[in-house]
This record gives structure tokens, C-alpha cells and sequence, in this order.
């Protein structure tokens, strides 16, 4: 089957890429639109909302994919609506989560409820046909998974489009609700932030919790301040400097896994023509049954070194993420500010305690991911 071996078989490939014109199953980079991809993706990590990128994309006059395609005279899944070819925030979600941007063929996501209807229905996540290295990426795997990281806190954007570092990290050391952000009212550079208690907030005059307000740039400053000093006294100056090293095994791997992939599905070809033989007479039963245990064993052969390679795979993910965490940390000492990037990448939640009215002191826990 194609899609087992990561050759695209869609009518429609996704914003960014377009057929080959010398295999119609492999899918090349299409340049003009893979910059608007990778813009969406570079805004995502600076903080900006989904609806906010839909308007920065709308105010420089670039159409969304479906009147693009159309503007070019290319086939697309879905008919021109009078929609002046206008970005929203929900073309912007589906860009931002498509792992197909990062060189992964994802194929098998729908189906339809029958060969009678129309009605496409979505498949298991386990059900869908997904292969590596099939395409070009687009985005990088490092920066696709941090921006999933950054959508799945699920953080509301504030009235410049932006959301704040910490959003969805910062709880109530109390209730363990999370803080929301709020402002002292004022305009301008007298403008200041805090957050407080999400529970305090909404409870209204019960006051179920406290207000364990904190001002939001000085909880940034703490937390550059102590991750700065967690990275000068736990990493040596050595060990920042060393090269990284690169993903040879894995890349060899990911090779085998494609080639083995390929040959099972021969395999399972050739049984169905074994099959066959057997029906019309051409093989007898001895021949069909000698055959057949061949194929059988072969393909659980492949079948057992391919379940090998997914566990092999899955126990490089870890050093893979510690090596991500050094080079962060490695830029982190040359940065002023907090990157939302950085945060999510670090910080598991930081926990809030309520100011002491006597001392004015107030307890702050940073649970690293590290």
C-alpha cells in the first residue's frame, strides 16, 4: 500500500508543498507559500495568538490557501466562499498543528462513512498512516513540538494579540488555580500587570481564596535571575561549550524503518498472490503450504524488527530533550528577557504564596522540568 510507505496519494496537498512533477506521489516545497508557513510558526513562538497571526497575515494582504490555490488556477478540497480570501484563527490552528510541516507524511486522518456518502468521519490518532522523512520539512521538529508545547497551556491572548510568558504556568500556591492576569487600570507607561488568584477572581463576594497578587514583570525578573544562577552553578563552562552531538543513529533508524516498512508490504503482497495461485491451481496445497510458512516468517521477522526500532526510537526522545534543555541554556545567559518559547520549554509551573502583611515577603516556587 502507498500510503504504508509515505507516498502521497491526496488530490490536494497541504499549504506550503505541491506535487512533483516527476512523481505525482512525492510532495516538493512550494517557496512563496512556505514562507507564510514558516512565518505562522515564527509569530507562534514569539507569543502571538492564533486570531492575532489571522489579522497580522490579513493586514499584509497574503490570502489564505484556499483563494491562493485558487489565484493559481490549483485544484483544492474546498470551493471558493465569498470570503475575500481572509485568514482566520482556525486555518491558522490547523497550520500550526499539521505535522506534515516537518517532513512526516500523515495520510488516513478521514474517511468516509460509506462509498455512498459524502460524510468524512475522523479517525484514531493509532489508525492513521504516518512516515518520517518522506518530504522536505518546513519547520524544524525542534520548533513544531515547541509549539504544540505553547498551544496546549491553552493561555488567552491579552488585547495586543500577545500572551504573556508565564501564561498558564503561574498557580495559586492555595487553591492550585491558575493566575490570571489583570492591570491597575492606568494608560500608557504607567500601565503595570499583576496576576492573581483565578478562584479569588470569579468567586465574587464568598472570596473563596485569597488574592496572592504578584506583579508580573518582577516575576519574570525572578525567574531569569534563578534560572541564571541554576545554569552557572550546575552546567561548567565545559559542558556548555561541548559540540551537541548529532542524530547519526537516529537518521539510520529512521532509514531502516522506511525500508522495512517497504519490504513488508511485498510481503504481504506476495501472500495475497500466494493466495491467489493456490485458488486457480496453479501452486498445489504442499507447494501453498511450504511458501506460505516462508512468507509468514518473514513477515513476522520484519514485523518484530520494526516493533524493535519504535522502542529504539522512543528511548532517544529523552537525551534528545536533555540536549534541547543545554542549548537553551546556553542562550539563555546572553538573554535580557523571557522568551514564552524558553519558559514552556523549562519552567513545569511556578506556585504563588500570599504577601505577608507584616514583612511583605511572599513565597515563590519555580518547578523546573529539569
Amino acid at each position: 500500500m502507498k500510503r504504508r510507505q509515505g507516498q502521497y496519494i491526496g488530490g490536494f496537498p497541504v499549504y506550503g508543498y505541491q506535487k512533483d512533477p516527476k512523481n505525482k506521489n512525492h510532495l516538493i516545497i512550494e517557496p512563496e507559500a512556505a514562507e507564510v508557513v514558516r512565518q505562522i510558526f515564527q509569530w507562534a513562538l514569539e507569543g502571538h495568538g492564533k486570531q492575532n497571526i489571522a489579522f497580522m497575515l490579513n493586514s499584509r494582504g497574503i490570502v489564505n490557501p484556499t483563494r491562493y490555490k485558487a489565484e493559481r488556477g490549483w485544484s483544492c478540497n474546498h470551493p471558493i466562499k465569498n470570503d475575500y480570501g481572509l485568514w482566520n484563527k482556525t486555518t491558522v490552528w490547523r497550520i500550526l498543528h499539521n505535522e506534515m510541516y516537518t517532513g512526516v507524511m500523515v495520510q488516513g486522518r478521514t474517511k468516509k462513512v460509506s462509498y455512498k456518502s459524502k460524510t468524512l468521519i475522523t479517525m484514531p490518532q493509532e489508525q492513521w498512516f504516518r512516515v518520517e522523512g518522506t518530504h522536505e520539512a518546513i519547520i524544524d521538529r525542534k520548533t513544531f513540538q515547541t509549539v504544540q508545547k505553547l498551544m496546549a497551556l491553552r493561555s488567552r491572548e491579552d488585547g495586543t494579540g500577545m500572551v504573556h510568558p508565564l501564561a498558564g504556568l503561574v498557580k495559586c500556591m492555595d487553591c492550585g488555580s491558575t493566575m490570571s492576569k489583570t492591570s491597575n487600570g492606568k494608560k500608557g507607561p504607567k500601565q503595570v500587570y499583576y496576576l492573581r488568584c483565578k478562584l479569588y477572581a470569579d468567586s465574587g463576594e464568598e472570596k473563596l481564596c485569597t488574592r496572592h497578587s504578584i506583579r508580573l514583570d518582577r516575576l519574570i525578573d525572578l525567574v531569569l535571575e534563578r534560572l541564571r544562577h541554576y545554569v552557572q552553578n550546575y552546567y561548567t563552562l565545559e559542558e556548555m561549550e561541548l559540540p551537541q552531538p548529532r542524530d547519526t543513529k537516529r537518521d539510520v533508524l529512521l532509514q531502516e524503518q522506511k525500508a522495512l516498512t517497504a519490504q513488508l508490504e511485498k510481503r504481504s503482497a506476495a501472500l495475497k498472490n500466494l493466495y491467489l495461485d493456490k485458488v486457480s491451481g496453479v501452486l498445489s496445497e504442499g507447494q501453498f503450504v511450504d511458501l506460505n510458512q516462508d512468507f509468514l516468517a518473514e513477515k513476522s521477522r520484519l514485523e518484530r524488527r520494526l516493533s524493535q526500532i519504535d522502542e529504539e526510537l522512543a528511548e532517544q526522545e529523552q537525551p534528545r530533550q536533555q540536549t534541547d534543555l543545554m542549548e537553551k541554556a546556553q542562550e539563555l545567559l546572553k538573554l535580557d528577557t523571557l522568551p514564552r518559547e524558553l519558559a514552556v520549554m523549562l519552567i513545569q509551573k511556578i506556585e504563588i504564596g500570599e504577601q505577608d502583611p507584616d514583612t511583605g515577603q511572599q513565597e515563590v516556587k519555580i518547578h523546573w522540568k529539569f
